[in-house]
């Protein structure tokens, strides 16, 4: 492993993640594609982050996991928020499917927010 300290702060490179014994093959699964500037960066699912440092037991990871279950619960509640709301206005319509209870799509939600 690799512990990496940069102007926005500290990071660790591992080659084999804790709690994944099929490595970054698993991770990849769930794994999401951002833009950061110029550059594409491949990063791990929140609940594989949480999965991993559960078992690790570092003092850093514990110091950092009731933060991690806070913004998973946050965003799991979001979600549901929006899912409860319905598609988005532009969506078409689902067979039968009341016009009154279309709403926003979590999609358009997280945009217009600037959600991670």
């Amino acid at each position: 492993m690799w512990n990496l300290t940069c102007p926005d702060g500290e990071f660790d490179i591992s080659f084999h993640p804790s709690g994944f014994r099929g490595g970054y093959a698993q991770l990849a699964v769930n794994s999401h594609r951002l833009r950061r500037g110029e550059v594409d960066v491949i990063v791990a699912d929140l609940a594989d982050v949480i999965r991993s440092k559960e078992p690790a037991c570092r003092p850093k990871d514990l110091r950092v996991l009731p933060l991690l279950y806070h913004h998973q619960s946050a965003r799991r509640a979001a979600e549901q928020t929006m899912a409860d709301l319905g598609p988005a206005d532009d969506a078409p319509p689902r067979a039968g499917e009341p016009q009154s209870r279309r709403g926003t799509s979590l999609q358009h939600w997280r945009s217009a927010r600037a959600w991670p």
